[in-house]
């Protein structure tokens, strides 16, 4: 006999259990900070309309990753004026992201994959040079905007996107190539 849909209140408390695990998630895929509520957000709205669906006594925790993780695709096809995402390393951990990692050990592997990658990011910024590193710091760890970094800098909003360009890409090829064929 197929058990009735979740009802509105384990709704309620599935949201407060999963937020912060899928905030991190969301995180996990390269999303700007800036962007991680609104998408962790719309993920809760889609799977309450969808709540029907889900089969309970599943992992509720993986059907909602898979719902963030396809809005996070999604987000990268728009690709819009006002990037949400620094799209190649949240491309590249999105297509190393496992879908059905709902294993106890498949978890544990992933994190250690994770750490991996964060090493290796960690490593690669330290080659970058001085200046690199500080806009890199600015934008993605302070979070200033594009026109407060030129500021700084001593140029305009344009140079300095077209400096984060480039070294989004080669952060990406360093981890690539840190990382070897096998764990990207």
């Amino acid at each position: 006999m197929a058990k009735p849909p979740p009802d509105n209140q384990w709704f309620i408390e599935q949201v407060e259990q999963q937020q912060s695990a899928l905030k991190g998630f969301i995180r996990m895929l390269g999303v700007r900070p800036e962007s991680v509520d609104d998408l962790a957000q719309e993920t809760f709205v889609i799977a309450y309309k969808k709540l029907a669906m889900f089969e309970q006594g599943t992992n509720f925790g993986a059907w909602l990753r898979t719902i963030a993780r396809n809005l996070v695709r999604n987000e990268i096809r728009r690709r819009s004026r006002r990037r949400v995402l620094a799209t190649e390393v949240a491309e590249f951990l999105l297509d190393r992201a496992d879908e059905k990692a709902t294993h106890p050990a498949a978890q544990v592997e992933q994190a250690e994959q994770h750490q991996q990658r964060v090493d290796a990011l960690r490593a690669c910024l330290r080659k970058l040079p001085k200046r690199s590193r500080r806009i890199v710091k600015q934008r993605y760890f302070e979070q200033l905007s594009l026109g407060v970094i030129a500021g700084y800098e001593n140029t305009n909003a344009n140079n300095i996107s077209q400096i984060l360009f480039r070294l989004r890409s080669s952060l990406f090829s360093c981890m690539k190539e840190r990382l070897g064929d096998a764990s990207t």
